[in-house]
C-alpha cells in the first residue's frame, strides 16, 4: 500500500509504531479527532510486561488509544512492520510525551468550556 494513499487512521497508528513524531504532530494538527481513535486489533507488547500488564489490562488488549498503544510498545523489541529496525527509546519517549501533552490540552479545554457553560460553578471554582 502506498503510504501517501493511506487513511489518516492508518498513518496515525503507523506514526506511533515507528515513533515518527513529525508525522504524528502533522496528523493530529490536521485531524484532532485522531486522539479519540482506538485500535481494534489486539496490541502486542513485550513479553516481559505480560506479568504486570495482564492483571491491569486483562487478556484483551483491544480498544487501546494512541497513548496506551505507545506505552505498551515502549520497551518492546518487536520490529515494526513498516521498518527494518525498532525505533530508539528516545524516539518512543518523544511520542509518549507529545501524546500526554496534547491529551492534557484536550482535557483542560473540555473542562474549561464545560465550566464556562455553568458560570456559577466556574465562579465557585475560581473563588476556592
Amino acid at each position: 500500500m502506498n503510504p501517501s494513499k493511506s487513511s489518516p487512521q492508518i498513518l496515525f497508528w503507523r506514526s506511533i509504531e515507528t515513533a515518527n513524531l513529525q508525522e504524528l504532530q502533522k496528523l493530529i494538527k490536521s485531524n484532532p479527532d485522531l486522539l479519540s481513535l482506538t485500535k481494534t486489533d489486539p496490541t502486542l507488547f513485550d513479553e516481559e510486561l505480560t506479568a504486570d500488564a495482564l492483571p491491569l489490562l486483562g487478556s484483551d488488549t483491544k480498544n487501546m488509544g494512541g497513548l496506551q498503544f505507545a506505552l505498551m510498545r515502549l520497551d518492546e523489541e518487536i520490529t515494526p512492520s513498516s521498518t527494518n529496525s525498532s525505533p530508539s527509546i528516545e524516539a518512543k519517549h518523544a511520542i509518549i510525551e507529545y501524546l500526554i501533552e496534547v491529551f492534557i490540552k484536550k482535557v483542560i479545554s473540555f473542562f474549561f468550556f464545560s465550566l464556562c457553560s455553568f458560570p456559577i460553578l466556574f465562579l465557585i471554582i475560581i473563588m476556592i
